[in-house]
């Protein structure tokens, strides 16, 4: 008997989140050794080409959520042969992709010039662009296999992976940095690293999926091209304006300001990156039982479960928030050193962004569920690409506003699409009932948000000033900050529905662990 769609999510959530806790302390400890042995000059480079390459990913152009769409109906009906024609188109495909990368990427070599400003000079730039190229292209030739996994709903199996991967590379690297503090060999052990990674992934889905040596590829029928393509195309559109907004700040802030303050920016993008990619995994773990659902029992119930997720997702987003604004800047000043804080104005718009980017997971993971809505909605990424890019240049290079005024345009392009596009998308086209009604939580859920953050982060600034900045004071503070979001949280929202019903969901687990 095949696993529930409750179990097989509960399971790939934890073992996301247990793959992302220690992929998140590794990173913090292998970026404390990276900032003790080498300059913020590297680690500034790192951030920058860091983000080049995710725009050039942009060749990527969403075939991956098409497919992985694509899977869901064979994947439940036991089709093997189709399951085998969408892998090869798959395969082809990403070997082109990881082959323009490698010659996109170092065809671009000769205007690196114009986005580094640094104020010392660093041997090997070039050379050290031409790793980082490689470490993302090798990624596309063998990691498509991956993908099999996540639309059977068994990103476990892939969380193990990454995990054991991760703990070789931390040693790995740590060790290099120790011994030679060279920044090149570095970046040749990561490459290693990576490619076993996905050798062994690829082992892996060959051994759980044996149809896959058995099966002769053949070509997909016409009107499933038509749909794949289709659904592709409005893949391009949204990966276009995520990439523009999640990946060239780091690229303006080291035209218009300065590169060795995309290293600072960096520790904090760290912290929040790794936060913000714990929470999307706790959901997207989520998408391919929403998608199995959507396509066994289409119909009014998903309203139902939306509004469920999308209680969770604004608990998640309303406590996590209020924790990166008033402890995060505090948290990097016990860290590294008070140098390496940001301004007060920053973090707020750095909060802000965080809070508006995590809450659109529970739209995400339906509207990802069902590749339709994707097509309704494909010109929100254009709408939010150019925003983003205007609203920044000009607050960077016109205004004294500097990092805050990139991080402002972020802001503005959620204000024009993310905020509100999708969810009026689900709810005309599938829901099918009033849209105002998600509105109206939204903006209050926000408007809480808000106020509990500024009130707490004056109630903190307080209690630094009179107890200082040490690692007790920051636990301290942490556990009191958490105490009184819980007791906000309860006090206001006991009386849900949405609450009652993650309450027993707690309840009886809770029940189920002391009788064990």
């Amino acid at each position: 008997m095949s696993e529930s769609r409750t179990k097989k999510a509960i399971r790939n959530t934890l073992f996301s989140l247990l793959y992302k806790l220690f992929d998140t302390v590794l990173a913090f400890l292998l970026r404390t050794v990276f900032i003790h042995y080498l300059s913020i000059s590297y680690l500034g480079l790192s951030s920058l080409f860091a983000n080049i390459l995710t725009v050039l990913s942009l060749m990527e152009l969403g075939v991956g959520g098409s497919i992985v769409f694509a899977l869901y109906k064979p994947l439940s009906e036991g089709d093997n042969e189709k399951i085998v024609s969408l892998m090869s188109l798959y395969k082809k495909v990403y070997n082109t992709i990881g082959v323009l990368v490698m010659v996109i990427g170092f065809a671009l070599t000769p205007f690196l010039g114009h986005i580094i400003n640094l104020p010392d000079n660093i041997d090997g730039i070039y050379l050290i662009y031409w790793l980082t190229i490689l470490n993302t292209s090798i990624t596309y030739f063998l990691s498509y296999r991956r993908s099999l996994l996540l639309a059977d709903q068994r990103s476990d199996v892939n969380s193990r992976n990454l995990m054991i991967f991760r703990i070789i590379r931390f040693f790995v690297l740590t060790m290099c940095l120790i011994c030679t503090q060279n920044y090149i060999a570095y970046l040749v052990l990561d490459i290693t690293v990576t490619f076993f990674s996905n050798v062994h992934i690829t082992y892996v889905v060959k051994k759980k999926y044996p149809f896959l040596n058995t099966i002769v590829a053949k070509p997909l029928e016409v009107e499933e091209k038509r749909s794949i393509v289709k659904y592709m195309y409005s893949g391009i559109i949204s990966k276009i304006g995520q990439t523009v907004v999640n990946s060239t700040d780091n690229i303006l802030i080291s035209t218009f300001i300065s590169t060795v303050l995309v290293g600072i920016y960096a520790n904090y993008s760290m912290i929040t990156m790794n936060l913000q990619v714990m929470i999307y995994l706790l959901f997207n773990s989520l998408t391919a039982s929403i998608g199995n659902f959507a396509v066994q029992k289409p119909g009014n119930e998903a309203e139902k479960l939306f509004k469920k997720i999308n209680f969770a997702n604004f608990l998640i987003s309303f406590v996590v928030t209020v924790c990166i604004y008033c402890l995060i800047s505090p948290f990097v000043a016990i860290w590294i050193g008070s140098q390496y804080v940001l301004d007060d104005s920053t973090v707020i718009v750095i909060a802000i962004n965080f809070y508006i980017a995590v809450m659109q997971y529970g739209c995400e993971n339906f509207m990802g569920a069902v590749g339709e809505l994707f097509y309704i909605n494909r010109y929100r990424g254009l709408v939010e690409a150019v925003v983003n890019l205007m609203v920044s240049i000009i607050l960077a290079k016109f205004t004294g506003l500097g990092i805050t005024g990139v991080f402002l345009g972020t802001t503005a392009c959620f204000a024009c699409g993310r905020i509100w596009m999708d969810a009026r998308t689900l709810y005309k086209y599938w829901f099918k009932v009033d849209f105002c009604i998600y509105v109206k939580q939204y903006i209050s859920n926000a408007i809480l948000t808000l106020i509990t953050a500024g009130i707490l982060k004056q109630v903190l600034n307080v209690y630094f000033m009179r107890f200082g900045i040490s690692f007790v004071s920051w636990i301290v503070a942490a556990a009191l900050v958490v105490i009184v979001l819980f007791v906000i949280i309860t006090a206001l929202f006991r009386r849900k529905e949405e609450y009652k019903y993650f309450e027993r969901l707690v309840l009886s687990a809770v029940s189920r662990v002391v009788k064990k």
